[in-house]
């Protein structure tokens, strides 16, 4: 049986609040179905809470062997013990180097682990060695620069192309490397060499009855609200939406769910009669009483999984281009917009006519199903992991020869 040892930060879990963790999680127990699996993670950011949630197919090691930080950042400093962070194989000591030499395939996930890739490549020359990336950084840093001026965006074009630089720099000694977004994939294959394939895969999206819009006039944000980038969506919608809204349709209401919103958020958007949900245990329920889906992101890059799950649930989703990145809205591009004018038109367009929302609802759905196959994906991911074995195969007994 192959044996996967995956490299990660964070432990995912089913109910996951992160859209990432829970691709991960139900990413690892599709493999398990066929293959020895093991998950190396450390104590830190609550992985330890996140182990006790529901059961799991696949073997989980906690170690502080893993050099990360309170940021979940690797520092191969504490790998080497090497200033220059040269790395000497063996400089992973005890159990995880044993897992790494042994594994067939040795996975790391999430951008931050891209640091490991020397270490892995020495410890086991002969394993298939996949990144997946919940974001490729420097494409997502892009997005930063388009919206900076002055010397500000001097700088942060600096940090592109040493980010561009790194990223791929790495990424160009592993066989596979997995994105969710098309324009990922196209930006990493125009710099990586033909031996290493690039993957889209698509997002664990929780099964939905896609009931679509209620009759109620409710309006819907889901987000992970410690993110930054979500805590920008939140306020800007808030301030110069919302009130355009609500002056049309008075009836109407905002929840913003999701965990990780700090008390002075929620005390800033409950001042504003906006419904605050903290971590819940299921969307569905909040899902099936809204009416419209918003998705206000100026920042962030990859693919916006709530974007994807909401339409599945059914529900017209109106947000900017920076949300859709990666959906294909076809005929419905109208529900994308880039002003507060526009966003307000649509989502008032929506709550004034039900048959409107819940046929347009429908059509959201089915895009969701059709762009969205995480069996059809983790399929083509693990044809690539065999591919690349025997790619590994056939060098191994050219050089024997």
């Amino acid at each position: 049986m192959t044996t996967v040892v995956s490299l990660a930060p964070f432990i995912g879990s089913a109910g996951a609040p992160q859209a990432g963790h829970l691709f991960a999680h139900h990413h690892l127990q599709a493999l398990a179905e066929h293959a020895e699996v093991v998950l190396v993670s450390t104590a830190l950011w609550g992985n330890e809470s996140a182990l006790a949630r529901g059961t799991r197919s696949y073997e989980v090691l906690l170690t502080e062997e893993l050099p990360i930080d309170h940021r979940g950042r690797f520092h191969l400093k504490r790998f080497a013990g090497d200033p220059d962070h040269t790395i000497r194989p063996p400089s992973l000591a005890g159990e995880v180097t044993d897992l790494v030499r042994r594994a067939d395939v040795v996975e790391l996930q999430w951008s931050a682990a891209l640091a490991l890739v020397p270490l892995v490549r020495a410890l086991n020359p002969a394993a298939v060695v996949t990144v997946v990336e919940h974001d490729v950084v420097f494409t997502q840093l892009e997005g930063h620069i388009s919206q900076a001026a002055g010397l500000r965006r001097w700088a942060m074009h600096a940090q592109w192309l040493r980010q561009r630089q790194r990223e791929t720099s790495y990424l160009r000694q592993v066989d596979t490397v997995c994105v969710f977004r098309s324009e990922d994939a196209a930006a990493l294959r125009a710099r990586l060499p033909s031996s290493t394939e690039v993957i889209t895969h698509s997002p664990w999206l929780e099964p939905s009855r896609g009931l679509g819009p209620s009759a109620a006039q409710e309006v819907l944000f889901v987000a992970a609200f410690n993110r930054p980038e979500n805590q920008q969506a939140v306020r800007w919608f808030a301030s110069q939406v919302w009130p355009v809204v609500v002056a049309s349709r008075p009836e109407a209401t905002f929840t913003a769910a999701g965990a990780g919103m700090s008390e002075e958020l929620t005390q800033w958007l409950n001042a504003r009669r906006i419904a605050t949900t903290g971590y819940v245990d299921s969307l569905e329920p909040y899902y099936e009483r809204a009416r419209v889906a918003v998705a206000p992101l100026h920042l962030g890059g990859g693919l916006k999984f709530k974007v994807a799950q909401a339409m599945l649930a059914g529900l017209p989703v109106v947000g900017t281009p920076e949300a859709f990145a990666g959906i294909d809205l076809g005929a419905y591009r109208d529900l994308e917009q880039t002003d507060p004018a526009g966003t307000a038109d649509q989502i008032i367009r929506l709550l004034a006519d039900l048959d409107l929302a819940r046929a347009i609802g429908a059509g959201c759905r089915v895009l969701a199903q059709r762009q969205f196959s995480f069996e059809s994906s983790h399929r083509a991911l693990v044809h690539s992991w065999e591919r690349a074995a025997t790619r590994q195969r056939s060098v191994a007994t050219s050089r024997g020869r």
